[in-house]
């Protein structure tokens, strides 16, 4: 492993956001970084190499009154295509799996789109299911 995992601190937000530019088309001209690093149930993991940020994952925790258990959402699942299919995405949902057991955490999920096919192939070679379900969204501003 020739990169590094650690969190995301207001040292990297900038080349964070060029990270999430490079693999999204939605993301707006000024992300609100600083205030999820403020949130405490937030928690994104970057893979660094040269002081620059190749991969990342957010981990939303979230609790289930109902349930009485806890659980991680996960987004903005990302690796620079240059560095895809080295083990960057592995080790940093490795990671997100490790904090997992240590924080008492049922499940883990995040939606995916239809179309990122490969991205589906790797979160089913580390062992994740398809829910059948369906994600609705109802836009309001």
């Amino acid at each position: 492993m020739d990169f590094k995992i650690k969190e995301l601190s207001s040292t990297y937000i900038k080349s964070y956001i060029e990270l999430l530019r490079n693999c999204f088309d939605n993301i707006p001209l000024n992300p609100n970084v600083e205030k999820m690093l403020e949130n405490k149930n937030f928690v994104t993991l970057i893979a660094l190499k040269d002081d620059k940020v190749i991969g990342a994952i957010t981990i939303d925790k979230r609790y289930n009154y109902i349930k009485n258990i806890y659980f991680y959402i996960l987004e903005n699942v990302c690796t620079l295509k240059s560095y895809r299919n080295n083990h960057v995405a592995t080790y940093l949902l490795k990671e997100v799996e490790k904090r997992a057991k240590l924080d008492n955490i049922s499940y883990i999920s995040f939606t995916s789109r239809n179309t990122r096919e490969a991205a589906h192939k790797f979160y089913l070679k580390n062992n994740y299911q398809i829910k059948d379900t369906s994600v609705f969204i109802k836009s309001i501003n």
